[in-house]
């Protein structure tokens, strides 16, 4: 486990450092006695640490030094964080690349600095219950750690219990709080403030973006090429060996650069007894690029033990539960081989319009017509039947959706195209525990969407599926817990800015029929022109990521089990909900078949068993 965590109290650090040694088999080292503490599994690992002139910095994660890539060296990166803080200040830290949390002790002023990356790869979790201010990277660890343990939280619980995740950087604890990636923490003279990344940036050095839509197809594909060449150089591996989180077209497009570069790739893939579930066009991948490929079992026992552990190294939890735990399973196995730097395709959907249930909705909610308050409330009150869920299952859940959202105005109404419990769901599930949120979810999510008015109904769904996305908890997670470092040339902040900044139809242009479905038309015309991969794989089916046969192994296998995990949940479940989350129906079946996203009909299990982890009650 790699981990960060401090506090400007004796007292409180003391707690935390306990909390830790209980949680975790590594031995904390101290990096500032009773104010700064830290967890590294492996020496040559994402942690530094270094103390200069009563300056003492950790970093957990990596500098990017341009196009010379990585340093692979995170007490290297740490003293480069401290020689630009010693002589710009923040300043200078602000302008440092890569995904990385960095807390400061100064010891000249007494002051606690905590910067995450820019693009928000990395945070810290903070707190200044009874004027005492504490951070941790693991969100239970400093929920469980303080001397008067963080009691639950349930403002935005039926909020999470409908959309998947808790809103505005808040948490499941009374008084915690997620930094955001524009924010700088600095607590000093016993107060918290949090400062505005844009106050210590200065001048913006980024160039201007061309005009993408007044340039011809060759042009464009010249510039996305080189964007996408830039990202991964600047996040290159010093060392030979390098791993590929191997899926569809999007990671395998990254192996085949890094194979073109000179590594030694090898690509890693769930795999299921059920082979109907594995990943296609794998042998193609790897006869193109001469990759090393491995399939890594997984079983209903990845889930269990990974169900067991979620809060040990997840900050948040997912109704894609079995995606995040499967993923750090893999990556184990790639430490275990001796690789230290993993590269994924997280984010290349969401910048270049791909998931198609996602585009597919958004039309959808485009074309419908506003349907007046008193119908909408007329039926979802005519649909409040635990019976009728019951019967029906996932389609309950999307049929309300999908009545809720026409009675939406945009951007609300397509902001969120995916919805896990409809809010009388939630309701029902909680039983006699249930308490009235005093925003509900209607009034949530108009706070949600204001920021996006301006943009188009594409980029407004792609924008709130990365709300709900657990890419990034995955990411952070498996890295805190493995000793790896998951890189995303997708994320790359110039990669990202162009991608974001294209017209919608040069990821989705009318007419072409090979990316009607899948999009990401300009992305694959680049691999194709560029001859980086067959074409067959890149014009391949979308699959699902998070596509396992998760609804036998919780349904089934794992009954009893998830039947005790669910009994750690802040309320006391209501036992015809819980019967029906368990019993298979038919009508689901029909559409996780020919209508969902994905093949999984338990998103609302699976929520709730990664939600019982953070809300047990840990024995101390």
């Amino acid at each position: 486990m790699n981990l960060l965590f401090g506090s400007t109290s004796a007292e409180t650090f003391d707690s935390l450092l306990a909390c830790a040694q209980t949680r975790y088999k590594e031995a904390p080292s101290l990096a500032v006695p009773q104010t700064l503490g830290l967890i590294r599994s492996e020496d040559d690992g994402p942690v530094g640490s270094v103390t200069e002139q009563d300056v003492t910095i950790m970093l957990l994660g990596i500098l990017n030094y341009g196009t010379d890539g990585l340093s692979g060296d995170a007490n290297k990166d740490a003293k480069t964080a401290l020689t630009a803080y010693l002589s710009n200040g923040i300043s200078g830290l602000v302008n440092l690349q890569g995904q990385f949390l960095i807390s400061i002790y100064d010891k000249r002023d007494q002051s606690m600095i905590i910067v995450p990356d820019s693009n928000g790869l990395r945070t810290a979790y903070y707190t200044d219950q009874a004027a005492t201010f504490a951070f941790s990277t693991n969100l239970k660890t400093l929920a469980t750690g303080l001397p008067q343990p963080a009691g639950h939280d349930g403002t935005y619980q039926n909020f999470l219990l409908s959309h998947g995740f808790i809103p505005f950087c808040r948490t499941m604890y009374k008084g915690i709080y997620k930094l955001p990636a524009d924010k700088i923490l600095i607590y000093k003279s016993n107060k918290i403030e949090l400062e505005n990344r844009s106050n210590y940036t200065g001048e913006d050095k980024n160039h201007p973006l061309p005009d993408f839509s007044s340039m011809d197809e060759s042009a464009l594909i010249d510039e996305l090429h080189k964007a996408f060449s830039n990202a991964i150089r600047e996040q290159l591996s010093p060392d030979k060996k390098v791993a590929v989180l191997l899926g569809g077209f999007d990671s395998a497009l990254v192996a085949a650069y890094l194979a073109a570069e000179g590594k030694e790739v090898h690509t890693y893939s769930f795999g299921y007894s059920d082979e109907s579930y594995n990943q296609a066009h794998i042998d193609t991948v790897v006869a193109h690029t001469g990759c090393i490929h491995h399939w890594i079992p997984m079983t209903a026992e990845t889930i269990r033990e990974g169900i067991r552990d979620f809060d040990r190294y997840f900050n948040a939890p997912t109704n894609w539960a079995n995606y995040v735990i499967q993923t750090e399973a893999v990556c184990q196995k790639i430490r275990e081989d001796g690789i230290r730097h993993v590269y994924s395709g997280d984010g290349c959907d969401t910048i270049f319009l791909g998931y198609p249930f996602v585009h597919k909705t958004s039309v959808i909610f485009k074309r419908l017509g506003r349907w007046p308050d008193s119908l909408i409330n007329t039926l979802t009150k005519v649909l409040d039947f635990g019976w009728l869920e019951n019967l029906l299952g996932r389609p309950y859940a999307v049929g309300l959706h999908l009545i809720r959202s026409v009675g939406r105005d945009m951007p609300q109404r397509g902001l969120l195209t995916f919805q896990i419990m409809d809010a009388n769901s939630a309701r029902r599930i909680q039983g006699d525990d249930y308490n009235a949120a005093t925003e509900d979810n209607e009034v949530l999510l108009k706070k949600l969407a204001a920021p996006f008015t301006d943009k188009t109904p594409d980029r407004i769904a792609y924008s709130g599926k990365s709300l709900l996305s657990p890419n990034l908890s995955k990411m952070i997670g498996t890295s805190d817990s493995t000793g790896t470092v998951i890189q995303a040339p997708y994320l790359h902040p110039e990669l990202k800015k162009m991608a974001l900044n294209l017209p919608d139809e040069l990821c989705r242009p009318n007419g072409q029929e090979e990316t009607k479905i899948t999009g990401k038309y300009i992305l694959m015309r680049m691999a194709e022109i560029k001859g980086m991969l067959p074409r067959d794989t890149i014009y391949q089916k979308k699959v699902s990521a998070v596509d396992a046969p998760l609804d036998e192994w919780l349904k089934h296998d794992l009954k009893d089990e998830c039947s005790e995990f669910l009994k750690d949940l802040p309320f006391k479940i209501n036992p015809s909900s819980k019967n029906g989350l368990f019993k298979k129906k038919f009508i689901e079946e029909l559409h996780r078949k020919h209508i969902a996203s994905d093949n999984l009909t338990v998103h609302a299990l699976s929520l709730l068993l990664s939600y019982s982890r953070f809300t047990k009650k840990d024995k101390t």
